[in-house]
Formats: structure tokens, C-alpha cells, sequence
């Protein structure tokens, strides 16, 4: 059926449509775009292709509408790919347009009340205007001080600049000014800053129609896409004999503004780029809802393939017909930082991040003075763990008691201005991590301690996730507290329970050995003064003791022992932690009060994105993003002028299991990087190894069976004894929808919960998403999956009773409504699919991350945070086929090989991975060393094994063998960590000991076998050994280590740097991993780095981790220079060829003219360990006779190696010799920039 063309326009996909034509100039055939106009010397190849676009579409965003049609002709007039770097000037001679390179900061500001303002720059306002906002250091528009007289054509334009705009106008209005004014039209000189605003006026319009009834309170804004390119095309103001000039030349007709869309508004296009455009101002920006691309409020994702925009002033050539099209998203110009008076550089997205860990002792001033150590060393963006008040002392920041302050102990609201102005002044933005999920359980929350006091007549009860009517009579409208250290009557007996009165507040309060609780004042005896209260309930006397007692059940909460959480709790925890209450920010309501704060601070350009802590813990994940993708646009459109972004930048918290990709439906530019960290580990690790390292583990564990197995039993343990009160709700729920249907009402609990928990124990991913109607198409492939893994655990035959239940579970929790509709029905499948749904993720998470990964090691590289034990080793093209996939899905995403939460630092695990290149020589050796350890009882030989992995693996690179002969504070310091670190670890594999059952004997035995490492002399020779080993693997890790920097650091996404890993990272599981920086090493170690015309590759530089942060700048420096490569350019693996071709990785990234060839080694750290021993021509010998070969596009010209700085040869044919590329260094990155 042919497709009906609008007035003016064509069908989207039809033939003769833009996308038709893009196909049609590739081919040489078909239908021919309308030849567009042209300014200056002809003959110069197009920048951009340019396509037509049906009249009445609502935006303005791809590169066939009127403004970038005027950008487009321009640029293939002059030959430029990018506008933004030259200023149009007056006519120069023969006709010829002149002109002339521009500075790139200081963007140029519309203001609300002197009308517009071409060329008029933010950091050259009069001191105070710049740094004008609601509080201390804000970053709102400048306020005006001179008021330019207007005059004839500038009146009409201050008119309706002033006039205010309505929010809702999906356009972009654009003044033109000639190139020359007409003689002697101004005689009065104009005041500073306005001298370029010679006539011309604003034409509003909606849809090609004018507007009078315009209105609008919000400030000027630049136009997201290209705000801070074409704010700089004017150029300053020209000094009064230019001008006069220019009045004495051949009067050009001056053009009108014109709007950006509509048919009216694409002929004044035409008509201004045929006569010659001298200027524009861009002095509007979309209203939110129209901000993202492809449909209002829309990100594109794998289920809905991008459109193929384009920034009007990138002007880039549309893609090969092979090429994945990707979601471009805008860059940013940002506010300045208080300073009014210099130049401040604009900040772009994120092109790297760096996290922080802030707490009391490191706080957002101590993170201001560190902003010049992260530009230096080339971030974009700070990005910082929650900074929301949390409980006193606390370490992370994620167990929130105030969502609408910012943490005191941080230095509170001040300091974080402080922290923005600082970052400004050298073009940094901010990213902070917000926990929507949950806060703390703490009587210093205001809202869980009127919870306490009120009980569900709070105004906040319905803020958290509270069961008011659980099966127990005794919770019934009570809330449990589990907070007491011993069994309630013990406490009671032996006086830990006292009452209070608060002397301040004359209210009387719980004393408790974790705290003190609040006192309902209803259940208080009447006619009792105040200072009576304390003495008729003292537990200390018999009578005290029962009249407390009896007080303390008329409280809205139950005092209990903290074991009876896991069997009693009627509200949702934050995995088991009975200190953490889910928040139900399902709620409006509730997502306003939660997220006020953060949408405050990004409308006011203090914020430029978020990441959202454990997304899988929220009810609706998809409805979420939604719901804040909303609320930022709206805080978006307030934002200050130069702070103006199309979107905010949003990363989620996801672990995503082998094949799981994040769900398409959801508007975030990624997640936080825990796959990449595990696929580039993957990637290091020999699939050769596998067999005999797992059969080794075997015969040292004594445990047979498949990971797999432990897997399955690890959930069944957490289950039955960690989250038995949510499992048990959920059948209850599950056995109400079975109530409500005569077919199903004869199943019972114990069925239920019988095929259930085999449901649970054998669901593949960490959580389904059946919303918006039902499951997407992976949330049905891992149900299906998880549906048949269930079948064998109950050896349910098709047909059985058993695989019938499950069947029915299956559709009870598909997220469909019931047929035939029943309101009933629907409200009890809503709440047992919620409860299921936020039940997966803890019980995946504690069953994999915080059990198997501490009782199975095999090899501890692979036990990692993101990790499967069912993927030991990646293949080249696996890992390639995952970068493709993300770099077309979520260019934006972060990339991490550390984080505030891994088990081992990211230079300990590619240490390890150099083992699976050696499996023979690492078993006998761990074999003599198991040997030699004392005793032979605690702790088991598993656990001795893991021990020797982790001193091997954390070993500094910096130390010799040779100091264990000879101990000190510093290796006695390094144990003592050690013996941290396997505390932590055997308590949560739960095999001897654990937390809630410690076996201190066991823990003993442990800690005294890594005691007599430096108090035996057997000890110390035996340390000495496994140090000498370490020390002696040491170079090869660095070679894995440099592969794994250079892929993050260049391969698509955003790079994440966690704070402290430019050097060596020999970390070990938190809180070891959150350790002081020692940023006074690392302010050296980047001065010398930068200043050294040669990069220092000596010995004792990759000795003491100089070489690695030398590495991270140079390539950060790349990203700085070339940010549409690295952000937008394309990325194919490239062919190896020779004797080496299975040991190098290579990819070549490209983007209009800019190439990156990236080259990295693979499973051959041990042969290539002379390059880290500063001995590179040892190692150079390995890459003889292999080569790879460039593409004929960018086989020729000029290549320039990024790291070392020297030129890279390339042959006439494209082949490059590795033994080249490679010369001095493990790893490569050569840039080749063609015009």
C-alpha cells in the first residue's frame, strides 16, 4: 500500500524519502537530492549530505532542516567539517567570503531582559553577573547592567526578545544578520557587548505560522546539538575603523530570522545562505519534552535502531551502508565557575569519568583540591559516590537518612558549589551516585523514625515498603525491629530496654543498646508527669519491668532479636541488611521527595548526570527511567544558559549475566561498566586453562561438583535460611491468586512453595522486567530457560503435577493481565509479580557474588563482581561481537575494570590471569606450597588454596623477595590486610564460619596460619618463596594490565577511572579497596609524565607504576583532543596476520578523517614481560614476521603513535610490521588526522 505524502513532504522510508535519497547518492542511482545553494569558492567536496524533510514535523533535530541546511551549504562551500572553528567575517575580495579561526570558549548568551546578544561571551560580563544564582556560588545567567537604546530594526528585535516565550514551542528561533549594515543607519555607538546587533528581527513561529500569544518565564538558552559551535561564529566585536569599512562597502540586503522548520522558515533558510551569512545566534533552545532524539523524550535502544542524527555543525557524511547507526546525543556548553572574569573552558558529555569515594575523612573540599590533579591527567567528569546525608561515620554514603541534604559531614551544600565552581574553572562536570532503592533503618531518619512514632498513620508509612497485615497477629500494624543484640526478654530482664525523657524535647524515648527509639505519646500513662516516666518503668524492679513491657507493645513497632529477621521481617530490606528499608519510589509522591534534591542541583548546572545505584532493587525499573527522564528534562529546561544540555547524563547499576543485555525499553545511556570489566578479564584468560585448573581446584577442595551445582545450592541455602520471609510472602501471594480461580484454588502453600523455590533456585538472570504490559523477548527466553532448569531440580516429567504448577506460576508472573479481566485478579498478580520481581536480585546476588565467588577459585581473576563461573575465558571475536553490540546500543556507556566494589584490584587480577597462560608450573608450585604450610587441620586446604592465590595476586610490584627475610611495619601492615581480607572471605562462603554462626576456632586457626607467614622462620621462608614467584610474574601482569588500560581507555564508551588505580591496583575486597589515596605520589608521578618530552619506560617506572598513569594520561590526552573519534567514530576489528596473529588484538576506529588504530597483546604476557623489565628489544622479537593491514581509505598518510610519541610507518599496501607499532611498548595507540 503506497504511503500518503504530507503537504510538502514525503513518507518516512518511501521512495524519494531522506532515507531513500542517502541510499540513492550511495548507489550513484535514483532520485537526486535538490541541489542546495552554496556560499564561496565552489568546487570544494561536500562535508554533509543534506535531505529534505516533510513540512509539519514537530522538531529539529536531524541535519535536513533550515538552520543546518544554511550550516551545510556553508561548510561544503569553505570545505569544513566543523563550523564551530571559524568565524564568518565580512566580504573579502573577488566575492570572497574571508575568514578566520576562533576561539572555542566563552560561549555567547541571549539574555532574558536586553533581548538577544550576539557575540556577547559570559566570562566578559561585569563582575558578579556571571556568578549570580539563588545561593552562593550559583551558576545562573548573568544579570544585565547597561541597558542598550534602542533604535529603529533593533527596537522590533529587543521587543520580542523581551517578550516571554511559552515552554511548549518545538523549534529553534535563529536571527541572521548580513554581511555589511546599511550606511550611516546607526550613528550612536551601542553599548559594550551589543555593538553587532544591527537589524533584523525575530520571527516566532509554530509550524511555519506566526505566534503572538508566545509566553514563557525560563531564560534564554543555546540550542542542544549546536550550542556551543555556533555561538562562536560571529566573532568579537570589530574595532570602529572596521566598521566604518564595512559601512563604505556594497550595502548586502539584510535578511530576517528565520524558524528552523516549517516551509516559510526553510526558504529564509535558502535565501540567507544565497545571500551570504555573516551571523547566527541561536536564542531559544527545545523545550524539555522535545529534547531527546527520535520521539519526544525517546533513547534509542536495540529493539528501536536509531535514527541517524546529526549535529548541524558536525556536518558529517552519513554512514556506509554497513554501518550500525547510533544515537548521537549533543554536546554541552556549562556555566562558569564564579569567576566572571576569565574564560571558562566548556565542558562536552562525559568523555571520562573518575570515581571518588567521599566520607568524613575525604570530603567534597578535599575533592576540590584534587581538581586540578583529575584535568591534568585528563577526566571530564567527577563522578561521586552518594553525597545525600547518611548515617554518621558512615564510609559509603548508601545508607541514607535525608534525600534532601546534601551530607554535612561532606562539608554539605556550600562545598559541593565549591566543588562545581572549581571544576568549571577547568571545564569538569559532576556526576553523582543517588540511591533511589533505599535508605537506613535508623532512628535518625526522619521519616522511618515517624514511622516508629505513628506507625501507618504517618504521613511517611507509606514511603517505605511495609506489610501491615502479615499472618503474625503480633505485627499486625506494627513495623519489626530487629536491632537487639540478644533474645527480647533477656534484654529486657537484664536492664538493656530503659525509657527516657529528652530533656530538650520533653519527650520521652527507648533507650537501646543500637540507639534510642521514639515513645508513641498515646501509649504513655495519663496524668504521669514527665520526670515520673523514667522511674515507673525501670526495668530494674519487677513491677518496672512488666509496666515497660506492657508499654513497649503498645509501640507501632516490635523490639526483636536480630535473628529474627530473616524469618519475621514485614518490610523489604535492602538484600539481608535489616539497617536498609526499601523505599517505594513507585510512588510520585515518593520519587519527588527522593529525587528533589538531585533535580534541584542539575536545574541549577551544578549536577551534570546521575548514576542510579542497584536499579534491579526498584519495582518498575523501565517506569522509573521514564518517570526520571521526565523530571530531568523539565529541571533541564532551567538550567542556566551555559549550562544548557539536550539530556542529562544517566548510568545505571546492572550486573548483567553472559548474553544479558540491559533492557531496551530503558531511557539510560548505560550502565556502570561491571560487563566490560568482565569481558576484557575474560578476554585475558587462556580457554586452554580451564580444564586443568578446575581439576586441580577439585582435587584440592574435594568438591566434584560443577559450578553450576554449588551454584543452585548456595540459592537454596539462601532461600531456606537468609530470605525466608520473602519467600514465604510471595507464596502467600501466589496462593491468594490461586484462591481467586475455581481451576487453580486446589493448590496449596506447600506446592507452591515447593515448585517455587526450585523456580528461584534455578532463575538464570538476576531479575525479569515484565512491564508495560508483559515480558520483553529476553525476560521470555530466561524464563523459559529458568522454567526447564526447574523441571530437573524437581524432576518434573511433562504432564506431572509438578510441571503443571510451574506452567501456572509461569503465566501467574508474566506481567499479563487475567483473562476474562478481574480487577481482583490483577491486583493480586501485580503485588506476588513486584514481590518475585524484587526477590530475584538480592538472592542472585548474595548467592553468586557474596558465596560461590568465596567458596569456588579455580582461578580468583575470574571471581569477580559481573563474572559467571560458567564463562572462564573469552574469545577474541565473542569479545568483539560485545563491544559492536554496546558501541551501537549505548555508545555512552561507562567502561570499569575497578570500582568502590570489586573483590580484587584490577593489577591483582590481570596478575593471576598471566597464570592460565602457565597451568603446569602454577600447580606444582602451589602444590609444594600447600605442603609446607603448618597444620593440617583448620583451615581446609580450599581455603589455604585461595590464600595463596590472593598473596601471589597482591604482592607489591614494587617489593623484593627479599624482605620477608627481614620484616617490618610495612609487611607486618600487608598481612594484616591479608588476614582482613580472609576473614571476610570465610565468612561469606558460609562453609566454617559466617556471620550469623561464626566459628572462632575456625577463624583462629586461619588467622594464625597467616601470622606465622612472618612469625615462624618456616613461615617467612615459605612467604619469601611465594614472593619471589609474585615478583618474579610481576611483568607479565603489567602486560595484561596495559592491555586492559588501553581497551577501556579507547574502545567505545566512557572510560571510568576509580580513584587511585592510575598506579598499580593490588587492592583487595572493600573496605581495603577504599583505602586513602595517595594523591601526593600521584601529583609527581603526572608532572613528570607531562613534562618529559619522552615517556620514561625504565624499569623502576614500571616498578612503581609510573608507566601506568603516563599510559592513562597520554591516551585521556587523545580522547581530549579527538572527542567525535573516540565518542562517535566506528570500531572494527582488524586482521592479524603471520606467526603471532593468535596473540594481537586490533581495531580501527574512524570518523570523519580522524583514524585510532588500537593494538593490543593477548596470552602472551610471559613472553612479552621484557617490555616491563625495561628491556623492550627482547621483547620486540616476539611480533617478528606479523603484521596487520590497514584499509585502502586510511592505508596511506600519516600515522603518529599517541603513547610514545613517535611516527608510526605504515607500507604503501596498509600493512603494518607489529615488531613497529609495538617497538617500545606492549600496547599501541597511532592516530592518523586526514582533511
Amino acid at each position: 500500500m503506497a504511503r500518503r505524502r504530507k503537504p510538502g513532504g514525503r513518507a518516512r522510508g518511501g521512495p524519494g524519502s531522506r532515507h531513500a535519497d542517502r541510499a540513492d547518492r550511495r548507489s550513484g542511482g535514483g532520485r537526486q537530492p535538490r541541489r542546495q545553494p552554496r556560499l564561496g569558492t565552489p568546487g570544494r567536496p561536500d562535508a554533509a549530505h543534506v535531505h529534505r524533510r516533510s513540512a509539519g514535523h514537530p522538531q529539529s533535530h536531524g541535519p535536513e532542516l533550515g538552520l543546518d541546511r544554511v550550516l551545510a551549504a556553508g561548510a561544503r562551500r569553505l570545505g569544513l567539517r566543523r563550523l564551530h572553528r571559524y568565524a564568518a567575517r565580512g566580504p573579502g575580495p573577488r566575492g570572497r567570503r574571508a575568514h578566520r579561526p576562533y576561539p572555542r570558549h566563552g560561549a555567547a548568551v541571549a539574555h532574558p531582559r536586553r533581548g538577544l546578544r550576539p557575540g556577547r561571551r559570559l566570562s566578559a560580563l561585569p563582575a558578579g553577573d556571571a556568578a549570580r544564582a539563588d545561593g552562593a556560588g550559583g551558576l545562573a545567567p548573568p544579570r544585565p547592567r547597561h541597558r542598550r537604546k534602542p533604535g529603529h530594526g533593533a527596537r522590533r528585535v529587543q521587543r520580542h526578545a523581551r517578550r516571554p516565550w511559552h515552554a511548549g514551542h518545538e523549534r529553534a528561533v535563529v536571527h541572521a544578520r548580513a554581511a555589511a549594515t546599511r550606511p550611516g543607519r546607526y550613528r550612536r555607538r551601542p553599548a559594550r557587548g551589543a555593538r553587532r546587533l544591527r537589524r533584523g528581527r525575530l520571527l516566532a513561529r509554530r509550524g511555519g505560522r506566526h505566534d503572538h500569544h508566545a509566553r514563557s518565564a525560563h531564560p534564554a538558552r543555546l540550542v542542544g546539538g549546536t550550542r556551543h559551535r555556533l555561538a562562536h561564529s560571529a566573532g568579537p566585536a570589530r574595532p570602529r575603523r572596521q566598521r566604518r569599512r564595512a559601512a563604505a562597502r556594497p550595502r548586502r540586503r539584510p535578511r530576517a530570522a528565520f524558524a528552523s522548520h516549517g516551509p516559510r522558515g526553510r526558504r529564509a533558510a535558502r535565501r540567507a545562505a544565497a545571500g551570504g551569512l555573516a551571523a547566527l545566534r541561536v536564542v531559544r533552545a527545545l523545550p524539555a519534552h522535545a529534547r531527546a532524539h527520535g520521539r519526544p523524550g525517546r533513547r534509542a535502544g536495540p529493539a528501536e535502531p536509531a535514527r541517524h542524527h546529526r549535529h548541524a555543525s558536525e556536518l558529517a557524511p552519513a554512514p556506509s551502508a554497513g554501518q550500525p547507526r547510533v544515537l548521537r546525543r549533543p554536546r554541552r556548553a556549562f556555566a562558569a565557575g564564579g569567576d566572571p572574569g576569565r574564560p571558562e573552558p566548556a565542558v562536552s558529555a562525559p568523555r571520562a569519568t573518575a570515581r571518588l569515594q567521599l566520607h568524613a575523612g575525604y570530603t567534597l573540599d578535599d575533592a576540590r583540591a584534587r581538581v586540578d590533579y583529575y584535568a591534568d591527567l585528563g577526566v571530564s567528569h567527577l563522578y561521586l559516590s552518594p553525597i545525600t546525608r547518611a548515617r554518621a561515620g558512615s564510609t559509603h554514603g548508601y545508607d541514607v537518612i535525608d534525600h534532601a541534604t546534601v551530607n554535612p559531614e561532606l562539608g554539605g551544600e556550600p562545598a559541593l558549589r565549591r566543588l562545581a565552581q572549581a571544576a568549571r574553572r577547568r571545564g569538569l562536570g559532576l556526576i553523582a551516585d543517588i540511591v533511589p532503592n533505599h535508605m537506613a533503618a535508623d532512628p535518625a531518619n526522619p521519616w522511618w523514625r515517624d514511622v516508629l512514632a505513628r506507625g501507618e498513620a504517618s504521613a511517611w508509612s507509606r514511603h517505605f515498603d511495609i506489610d501491615w497485615q502479615p499472618p503474625d497477629p503480633a505485627l499486625r500494624g506494627k513495623v519489626l525491629l530487629p536491632v537487639l543484640a540478644e533474645p527480647y526478654g533477656d534484654a529486657l530482664a537484664n536492664g538493656s530496654l530503659r525509657l527516657l525523657v529528652d530533656p530538650a524535647s520533653d519527650q520521652a524515648e527507648l533507650e537501646t543498646p543500637g540507639g534510642r527509639y521514639p515513645v508513641a505519646s498515646a501509649s504513655l500513662p495519663r496524668g504521669v508527669a514527665a520526670q515520673d516516666l523514667a522511674a515507673l518503668h525501670d526495668p530494674s524492679t519487677q513491677t518496672g519491668c512488666e509496666r515497660l513491657h506492657a508499654l513497649l507493645e503498645r509501640q507501632h513497632y516490635r523490639l526483636a532479636w536480630w535473628r529474627t529477621a530473616p524469618d519475621q521481617i514485614n518490610w523489604r530490606r535492602f538484600f539481608e541488611i535489616s539497617e536498609l528499608v526499601g523505599v517505594r519510589v513507585e510512588d510520585e509522591g515518593v520519587f519527588d521527595a527522593v529525587h528533589a534534591l538531585a533535580l534541584r542541583l542539575y536545574a541549577e548546572g551544578i549536577l551534570d548526570g546521575l548514576r542510579i545505584d542497584h536499579i534491579d532493587g526498584l519495582a518498575s525499573p523501565g517506569a522509573y527511567l521514564r518517570r526520571l527522564d521526565r523530571r530531568l528534562a523539565e529541571a533541564g529546561a532551567a538550567r542556566p544558559a551555559a549550562c544548557a544540555q539536550a539530556q542529562a547524563y544517566v548510568v545505571v547499576e546492572k550486573i548483567l549475566a553472559p548474553g544479558e543485555v540491559p533492557d531496551p525499553r530503558w531511557r539510560m545511556d548505560g550502565t556502570t561498566g561491571y560487563d566490560f570489566m568482565d569481558q576484557v578479564g575474560a578476554l585475558l584468560h587462556s580457554p586452554a586453562a580451564e580444564a586443568p585448573l578446575q581439576a586441580f581446584w577439585q582435587d584440592v577442595s574435594g568438591d566434584k561438583r560443577p559450578a553450576r551445582t554449588q551454584l543452585v545450592a548456595a540459592r537454596r541455602r539462601m532461600l531456606t535460611r537468609h530470605f525466608a520471609a520473602e519467600r514465604l510472602a510471595l507464596v502467600r501471594s501466589l496462593e491468594r491468586i490461586a484462591r481467586l480461580d475455581a481451576r487453580s484454588r486446589d493448590w496449596s502453600a506447600n506446592a507452591i512453595d515447593r515448585v517455587l523455590s526450585a523456580l528461584l533456585a534455578a532463575f538464570p538472570v538476576y531479575r525479569s522486567y515484565a512491564e508495560d504490559g508483559g515480558r520483553g523477548a529476553a525476560d521470555r527466553r530466561a524464563c523459559r530457560l529458568a522454567r526447564r532448569r526447574a523441571a530437573v531440580l524437581l524432576a518434573a516429567r511433562p504432564g506431572s503435577a509438578d510441571a503443571t504448577l510451574l506452567a501456572q506460576l509461569d503465566r501467574w508472573l508474566d506481567g499479563a493481565d487475567p483473562l476474562p479481566p478481574d480487577a481482583r485478579a490483577s491486583e493480586a498478580r501485580a503485588l506476588a509479580l513486584r514481590r518475585f520481581q524484587q526477590l530475584t536480585p538480592p538472592l542472585a546476588a548474595k548467592s553468586l557474588e557474596d558465596t560461590l565467588l568465596y567458596r569456588y577459585g579455580p582461578l580468583l581473576s575470574r571471581n569477580e563482581v559481573g563474572a559467571s563461573p560458567d564463562e572462564f575465558a573469552l574469545a577474541p571475536e565473542a569479545f568483539d561481537a560485545r563491544v559492536r553490540a554496546r558501541a551501537l546500543a549505548y555508545p555512552r556507556a561507562m567502561l570499569a575494570t575497578a570500582t568502590h566494589d570489586h573483590k580484587r584490584g584490577e593489577d591483582a587480577r590481570a596478575r593471576l590471569a598471566v597464570l592460565s597462560e602457565m597451568p603446569q608450573a602454577w600447580r606444582e608450585a602451589a602444590t609444594r606450597w600447600l605442603q609446607a604450610m603448618p597444620g593440617r587441620g583448620a583451615p581446609s586446604a580450599a581455603d589455604r588454596y585461595l590464600l595463596l592465590q590472593t598473596l601471589v595476586g597482591a604482592w607489591p610490584a614494587d617489593w623484593d623477595a627479599d624482605r620477608c627475610a627481614r620484616p617490618d611495619a610495612a609487611l607486618a601492615q600487608w598481612l594484616e590486610r591479608i588476614a582482613e581480607w580472609q576473614l571476610k572471605a570465610l565468612r561469606e562462603a558460609k562453609l566454617h564460619t559466617s556471620w550469623t554462626d561464626p566459628d572462632p576456632a575456625y577463624e583462629a586457626a586461619a588467622r594464625a596460619l597467616v601470622g606465622s607467614l612472618q612469625d615462624a622462620p618456616a613461615g617467612r621462608a615459605l612467604l619469601g618463596a611465594i614472593a619471589g614467584f609474585a615478583s618474579g610474574l610481576a611483568p607479565a601482569g603489567m602486560i595484561n594490565s596495559f592491555a586492559q588500560t588501553l581497551l577501556r581507555n579507547t574502545l567505545p564508551g566512557v572510560p571510568d577511572l576509580y580513584q587511585g588505580t592510575e598506579l598499580w591496583d593490588f587492592s583487595l575486597v572493600d573496605p581495603d579497596n577504599r583505602r586513602p589515596v595517595d594523591y601526593a605520589r600521584r601529583d609527581a608521578a603526572l608532572a613528570r609524565a607531562r613534562s618529559a618530552p619522552e615517556a620514561d619506560l625504565s624499569a623502576s617506572a614500571w616498578r612503581d607504576g609510573s608507566v601506568k598513569l603516563m599510559l592513562i594520561q597520554r591516551l585521556l590526552a587523545a580522547r581530549a583532543r579527538l572527542p567525535p573519534l573516540f565518542a562517535e567514530g566506528n570500531c572494527v576489528a582488524l586482521p592479524v596476520h603471520g606467526p603471532r596473529a593468535g596473540h594481537a588484538l586490533a581495531w580501527l576506529r574512524r570518523h570523519e578523517g580522524l583514524s585510532a588504530l588500537i593494538v593490543a597483546p593477548r596470552l602472551s604476557a610471559l613472553a612479552l614481560s621484557g617490555y616491563a623489565a625495561g628491556q623492550p628489544a627482547l621483547a620486540r622479537g616476539y611480533w617478528e614476521n606479523t603484521t596487520l593491514r590497514l584499509p585502502p581509505p586510511v592505508a596511506g598518510g600519516a600515522w603518529h603513535d599517541a603513547v610514545h610519541g613517535r611516527r608510526t610507518h605504515v607500507s604503501a599496501d596498509g600493512s603494518v610490521a607489529l615488531a613497529d607499532v609495538l617497538r617500545e611498548l606492549p600496547v599501541a595507540l597511532c592516530l592518523s588526522v586526514r582533511s
